[in-house]
């Protein structure tokens, strides 16, 4: 973090999210939210002007250090800061955007002891343990990257070992053969390394 947190505490609440800036942190009842450096840099800066509006100006200064550009970088943050929001579980919108001006939060900022995670089921994703593809407030999870492509080689080796064990239990092959796999659908789980 490259120090936009300078006068509020090492934990704040913002109404229902709890945030811990030094881990890039926040808390809601829906679970932990891990946010970018700068994403969170938006954020504090924003919570140390709690109330108040915030220029775009200002933001873009003070996060990126430019003068002049970084409006397409502070929408983006804008935009992730309001989804982890939704996702740890803000029913309401914590940042108003103030058309032709900056944006400021809407909920009080108050200082909290220190950030107690939450215990989860069994250390495993949320994702994994409950059901909400029924639920329009909840995002749905992805895998992690390194998670989905060792499935997906796992699936890709298997089908290949799969295909060569048919070719020799069929018999001898005649001097042309042709093999159609079709697939309906793969399901990748997350695995951890």
């Amino acid at each position: 973090m490259d120090g936009s947190c300078k006068t509020i505490p090492e934990a704040f609440a913002l109404g229902p999210i709890d945030a811990e800036p030094q881990r890039n942190l926040i808390r809601g009842s829906r679970g932990t939210i891990t946010l970018e450096p700068r994403i969170m840099d938006v954020l504090c800066l924003l919570a140390e002007h709690a109330g108040d509006v915030v220029s775009r100006d200002l933001l873009i200064e003070d996060v990126w250090h430019l003068a002049h550009g970084g409006d397409d970088s502070l929408s983006r943050a804008i935009s992730v800061l309001r989804k982890a929001f939704r996702d740890a579980g803000a029913a309401e919108e914590i940042i108003e955007t103030i058309p032709k001006r900056g944006y400021r939060l809407k909920v009080p900022v108050t200082a909290i002891d220190r950030f107690e995670p939450r215990p989860e089921p069994d250390l495993l994703d949320r994702s994994m343990t409950a059901d909400h593809s029924h639920d329009p407030t909840v995002a749905p999870t992805r895998p992690s990257r390194s998670g989905a492509l060792v499935w997906l080689a796992a699936a890709c080796i298997a089908l290949v070992f799969g295909g060569v064990g048919f070719m020799f239990a069929s018999g001898p092959a005649p001097d042309t053969q042709t093999v159609t796999v079709e697939i309906d659908r793969v399901w990748l789980a997350p695995v951890e390394v």
